[in-house]
């Protein structure tokens, strides 16, 4: 028997998840450069283009992803973009259920006190 009062925490966290992400990806689409920066992104672009490796670690899964992207400093900036939405979606999921036992408890300690 299940009690229906308590909502279902994975549709919840996968919901706030999606809005957190959104969230994410517009601040990130506006504000992502358009022209070089300092850095390495230029670095990093040129060795995609060309299949090199742009420090002694390498970056291979990130430069072999980079490769198609490598046309425009825009387009290299948006796969940046792109993970870290989804690091955001992540984090948010591992932050929910980190606090969903405690968020869980919080009505019944606030009915208690009244």
């Amino acid at each position: 028997m299940t009690d229906n009062s308590v909502p279902n925490t994975n549709e919840s966290l996968i919901k706030e998840a999606g809005i957190v992400m959104t969230v994410v990806a517009l601040v990130y689409f506006f504000s992502v450069p358009r022209q070089p920066l300092f850095g390495d992104g230029l670095e990093f672009l040129c060795a995609a283009a060309v299949g090199g490796i742009p420090h002694p670690t390498g970056y291979p899964l990130f430069m072999l992803l980079l490769g198609p992207f490598s046309g425009s400093y825009f387009s290299g900036s948006l796969l940046c973009a792109f993970f870290g939405v989804i690091a955001a979606g992540c984090a948010s999921i591992m932050i929910g259920r980190l606090l969903a036992p405690s968020l869980e408890l919080f009505p019944q300690t606030l009915r208690s006190v009244i």
